[in-house]
């Protein structure tokens, strides 16, 4: 009889303090995270910043992460990604007030933006020299009362290749405008972050949740709430 009423006063002393214990861990957050910020993570194939607008006319961009970031950033505020050798995104807000969310970037090479104006005007100038030159074939007076087709499909010719040249460089400022960026608040954490939230000695299955209590235990009655 008085195994068993310790027992119950043990079970009782659980339930009564051990509860209110695990649920407030429960609603307790994660200690990292900052108050009014998003755990962002980037996807890019080369690294890429994250920058904030800072409102100021001389330096209206400040850089708060280098991809993959797996950092907290302001919830707040309008963002772009830039980065040496890529076009700018537009600006854009965070999706997730608080919490985590995921942006993944499709670069847009500055170089190939170049490249694509400069085929742009050799193209114009193909297309104005060759039309040109059909123009005064077409016009011309041969002395001999007859006239070849070679000047003229030459100048054809110039004109068509300006205009593949020119269309070539209009795919490429098309494509390469702006590096274009998608949200989703599903988090995809990098392979270094995930081993810093989850150590080699605790990342198994079973593993209490970062930021979550373990439920109390007694080992002796090898009973849990």
């Amino acid at each position: 009889m008085a195994v068993r009423g310790r027992t119950a006063f043990l079970l009782a002393f659980l339930i009564g303090v051990g509860s209110p214990r695990f649920a407030l861990a429960q609603s307790t957050p994660p200690p990292s995270q900052v108050p009014g910020s998003v755990l962002v993570h980037i996807e890019s194939t080369e690294a890429v910043d994250l920058e904030r607008e800072t409102g100021d006319r001389h330096d209206p961009f400040d850089v708060v992460c280098t991809s993959p970031c797996d950092e907290w950033v302001p919830a707040t505020g309008r963002y772009r990604i830039a980065g040496s050798g890529i076009r700018g995104s537009r600006r854009f807000e965070l999706l997730a007030n608080a919490g985590r969310e995921t942006v993944v970037v499709s670069r847009a090479s500055s170089t190939a933006f170049g490249i694509g104006i400069a085929a742009i005007a050799v193209g114009a100038a193909a297309i104005a020299i060759g039309s040109l030159g059909a123009v005064a074939n077409a016009f011309s007076d041969d002395p001999n009362g007859s006239s070849g087709n070679g000047p003229v499909n030459l100048a054809l010719g110039v004109v068509v290749v300006g205009l593949a040249v020119e269309a070539g460089g209009i795919a490429l400022v098309v494509l390469n405008a702006s590096s274009r960026v998608h949200q989703t608040t599903a988090f995809a954490p990098s392979a270094e972050f995930s081993s810093a939230l989850f150590p080699p000695d605790v990342a198994h299955r079973g593993a209490p949740i970062p930021g979550y209590a373990s439920a109390p235990s007694w080992p002796l009655l090898r009973l849990t709430f």
